[in-house]
């Protein structure tokens, strides 16, 4: 495939941070005596954290009312618990995309807050042409607003854009934004992301297509 830039999705995709966010709902829903499946959580994921607060409330019949009082409880409780690592084999990817002069996005249901922190962090911010998170767009995916805002923001044409998922909704984004979609298995089994144009398991697989 002739490509010239690759938009990353971050929780799940560069980042394994799913079942930390999993165990931050899980112990807000817990005070209203409701429980959690990480599948229930899974398939919600890249809309942004209020819109998935506010379908885990509708499931779970508790009232609306609530939803500050749990975003507050599960971001409290993943800030003060999580232990998120970057998925193996991701920087490698990363690097070489660089050095191949490929231009390479981030675009994300999280907040620009936490991101950039991570990002900061873990010293990754050069890896990065443009970051769009939930704080930069007024519709997150499934819409395709992020995808467009990451295409435009690498200057490149969305036929020659991959990107790289690994939720439905964000498969459904960056399909309707006229991008290849790549769907890593690192969250959800290939019945859930069948959308996508491939389905690879890691990021060894993900190396071997782009260099193809």
């Amino acid at each position: 495939m002739n490509y010239k830039g690759v938009l990353f999705d971050f929780d799940g995709t560069l980042v394994a941070s799913m079942e930390e966010h999993f165990k931050g709902w899980k112990y807000a829903l817990n005070y209203f005596g409701k429980s959690l499946e990480p599948l229930d959580l899974f398939v919600l994921e890249g809309q942004g954290v209020s819109k998935v607060g506010l379908q885990l409330l509708q499931k779970n019949d508790i009232p609306l009312s609530n939803l500050d009082l749990v975003l507050k409880m599960k971001k409290e409780y993943f800030q003060n618990n999580n232990n998120v690592q970057v998925y193996p084999g991701a920087i490698e990817v990363l690097k070489w995309l660089m050095n191949n002069e490929v231009e390479v996005g981030l675009v994300t249901g999280g907040d620009r807050k936490r991101v950039n922190c991570f990002l900061e962090k873990n010293e990754m911010n050069e890896y990065f042409k443009i970051v769009v998170t939930s704080d930069d767009v007024q519709h997150t995916k499934p819409d395709p607003e992020p995808f467009i805002k990451g295409v435009n923001g690498l200057k490149v044409n969305p036929a020659n854009c991959i990107v790289v998922e690994n939720a439905p909704l964000g498969i459904k984004a960056a399909k309707t934004a006229g991008c290849f979609c790549v769907a890593l298995t690192t969250t959800l089994p290939e019945k859930y992301l069948n959308e996508a144009d491939i389905i690879v398991p890691d990021y060894k697989k993900l190396s071997e297509f782009l260099k193809f």
